[in-house]
């Protein structure tokens, strides 16, 4: 990972992208509603897969179909238009981990995050650890290449939405 080029323009739009499809769809088929949101908004296969890959976490379509996460139907359709969810991009790595570690605007830690969620949804399903292992792993390895926790990049949990927005109206 060390010495790799984020594109960090990417990585802004595929965060603000990779949950378009809850509107539709509530459960972790959000991420396949947004894929094709994200096609016909006119973006590219590469950027619209972190709608589906933030879900799936580098699983291939039979893993993902096995842990609920996609119906064959679905898979069948994706691979027809090409998808191929393993080998994440580091760019989608980086959402990935960003998604699950953001709560109420504030940086939080993955333990936070699951209580929240377990709050609200009842006890995760036996597939949501393979995304936790998987999360947790990546988070390492960017700490590793960043020399320091995550955490540390946004004090008090802030994570600086203030002044992007203030860019995004001047």
């Amino acid at each position: 990972m060390s010495g790799m080029i984020v594109d960090a323009d990417k990585v802004a739009v595929m965060g603000m992208i990779h949950d378009v499809g809850r509107g539709i769809a509530g459960d972790a088929r959000h991420g396949v509603e947004g894929y094709w949101l994200a096609r016909e908004a006119g973006f590219s296969p590469d950027v619209a897969r972190i709608c589906v890959s933030h879900m799936t976490m580098s699983r291939t379509m039979k893993e993902a179909i096995e842990a609920g996460l996609l119906n064959t139907e679905e898979a069948r359709r994706l691979e027809e238009a090409g998808v191929i969810l393993e080998n994440m991009s580091l760019e989608e790595e980086i959402v990935g981990v960003v998604d699950s570690r953001v709560l109420s605007g504030r940086f939080v830690s993955l333990e936070e995050r699951i209580d929240e969620l377990e709050k609200r949804r009842g006890p995760l399903p036996p597939s949501a650890q393979y995304n936790l292992d998987r999360i947790a792993e990546l988070a390492t390895s960017f700490e590793r290449a960043l020399g320091h926790s995550l955490a540390q990049l946004f004090p008090g949990g802030q994570l600086g939405l203030e002044s992007v927005q203030g860019q995004m109206h001047a």
